[in-house]
């Protein structure tokens, strides 16, 4: 009778500080690895970032896209319609983009805090919504 009505299926402990899902897949991210889940929380498959690419902190899903920022501002696309997930491009690093307007304006280079990301639908372009932290 409700079928839009969402139902808790099960529960599972987790630490991570972001999530998405995509069919019967959980992506989840904790610590430098963003791990692949079924839906009771049990690991297929993982994605290992090295400590110089960062953790993951946001995480996207969008179709058959996935859009990841870590906690060193590298912004990844990976197509996950393979049972192995496929990098699409290669990296970006959004601390770089804003560069040239820091050292224009005020010398020293400023961070940027990220809060989300978005990827649109053929995984062509990300959107990120940032803060700017002196």
């Amino acid at each position: 009778m409700y079928d839009s009505q969402p139902q808790l299926r099960t529960t599972f402990p987790s630490i991570a500080p972001s999530m998405v899902l995509r069919e019967d897949t959980i992506f989840r991210a904790t610590k430098n690895v963003i791990e692949l889940c079924n839906i009771q929380g049990i690991v297929r498959q993982k994605i290992t970032f090295s400590e110089k690419e960062g953790s993951p902190t946001h995480l996207d899903i969008n179709g058959d896209y996935l859009a990841v920022a870590t906690d060193t501002g590298l912004i990844k696309i990976f197509q996950v319609t393979r049972r192995e997930p496929k990098q699409l491009g290669s990296p970006g690093h959004f601390d770089l983009w804003g560069r040239t307007y820091d050292y224009l304006e005020s010398g020293p280079l400023n961070n940027h805090a990220i809060r989300s990301i978005r990827c649109n639908a053929d995984g062509s372009r990300v959107s990120i919504l940032a803060d700017h932290v002196r």
